[in-house]
């Protein structure tokens, strides 16, 4: 395997097979090496995934084909969301925008209008996304135009809890006989500084803020890149350092790509302390005591 940095290295074919299916399987057909044992079947499977995957997705982004939800109309721009309101005789959608440009804000560093953005940074275009919950709550989503930056060398991708780990959780709280609490982090992904050097400039959402600069700093809707935090040391130096050889399931499967991310600035790689790293919660079994404690952390 050669990488971008000009260095070899020999790399077992079941770990590229995981890593980079779809870039293998493209690889042993175009050099017509599919009916291999080692491809035979494999290959074409893979092939045929992508297509079901990428058919799957284009039948879901049909959110500017759609025009209303439970009955509400939904506005595909800021000006048509006030003209809705002024329609309706309220401020459902203002609210909902005020509110969100409110919470963003954090991610926002301001500039002076004509002032000059940071050498090296990208203007990028924003829209709102709206949509309506079950209470038809009126919601609002500010999404930077990521599309428009370069992509990166490696795959960006933000893992969610399973459904399957849901599930057992509420087979375990059954059986045990334990209530369920839910909880929700607003904004959750703000927390995240950006790697992507990008600005905006601020339209008439913003209000008396028109016009000026906007650098974002922080995580937004839309941006491409994203902080990794893990609390093993081992995997933080195989992640970092090209020359470690140090193989941790972490990230045994995918180490090279991860190491190309942190290299590029795509991801960042730190140590977290086990006695406070929340995802504990969801992936491993724990004592009550280490429950409480990393609870703590997020209720209080």
């Amino acid at each position: 395997m050669q990488w971008k940095d000009g260095s070899t290295s020999w790399v077992p074919l079941k770990d590229l097979k995981e890593s980079n299916p779809i870039e293998v399987a493209e690889f042993a057909i175009a050099h017509r090496i599919e009916h291999e044992p080692a491809f035979a079947w494999w290959a074409s499977h893979v092939m045929k995934t992508r297509e079901c995957v990428i058919s799957a997705m284009k039948s879901r982004s049909r959110y500017w084909d759609r025009h209303q939800k439970f009955g509400i109309p939904l506005p595909k721009s800021h000006a048509e969301a006030l003209q809705m309101d002024k329609e309706n005789r309220n401020d459902l959608w203002a609210r909902a925008m005020a509110k969100k440009l409110l919470n963003v804000d954090i991610a926002f560093d301001w500039k002076e209008v004509g002032e000059r953005p940071p050498p090296g940074y990208q203007k990028i275009p924003y829209h709102f996304v709206f949509d309506v919950k079950m209470d038809f709550t009126r919601k609002a989503r500010l999404v930077a135009g990521g599309h428009v930056t370069d992509v990166p060398s490696v795959m960006t991708y933000s893992s969610v809890v399973s459904r399957d780990s849901v599930q057992i959780m509420f087979m375990i709280a059954a059986l045990n006989d334990l209530d369920i609490m839910a909880g929700d982090i607003g904004n959750a992904y703000l927390n995240a500084e950006t790697t992507e050097k990008v600005y905006m400039i601020a339209g008439s959402e913003f209000g008396e803020q028109a016009g000026s600069g906007i650098v974002i700093c922080q995580a937004l809707y839309g941006l491409k890149s994203s902080n990794v935090f893990c609390d093993n040391d081992s995997v933080v130096v195989n992640c970092t350092k090209p020359d470690s050889t140090i193989k941790k399931k972490h990230n045994a499967i995918a180490y090279h790509k991860v190491r190309e991310a942190v290299v590029v600035g795509i991801i960042r790689v730190a140590w977290e302390a086990s006695n406070t790293n929340l995802a504990d919660l969801l992936t491993k079994p724990l004592a009550a005591p280490a429950l409480q404690r990393l609870c703590a952390y997020i209720f209080h």
